[in-house]
């Protein structure tokens, strides 16, 4: 009888050892999942970062590019202007150095 009752209880303490190494297990494998959905989550916030960041920085290109074309077209206007001006002085200058010769 003894050793049925030790039989019994010993069975009885496996299936407890057995259940709580079962939820030991699912414990750990729970802690494990939150902390890898924790790291997704920081690599999507990461990403999405510095997809703005690229998007940003296409922008401030792009707005770069076109003040710089701007300012390129606007300084190519003031360069002709000023060769138009130096044409007309040259035209004068000649225009007085005849007008010079004429009179001597």
């Amino acid at each position: 009888l003894i050793a049925e009752v030790e039989h019994k209880y010993s069975m009885q303490l496996s299936d407890v050892v057995t259940k709580y190494d079962h939820e030991k297990q699912v414990t750990e494998y729970s802690t494990q999942k939150k902390a890898l959905q924790n790291r997704e989550r920081q690599y999507q916030e990461g990403l999405a970062i510095a997809q703005q960041t690229v998007t940003n920085l296409k922008s401030e290109h792009a707005l770069s590019s076109e003040k710089a074309a701007a300012e390129i077209t606007r300084l190519e206007a003031v360069i002709k202007q000023q060769e138009m001006e130096k044409i007309d002085l040259l035209r004068s200058f000649e225009q007085e150095q005849s007008t010079v010769r004429i009179l001597r």
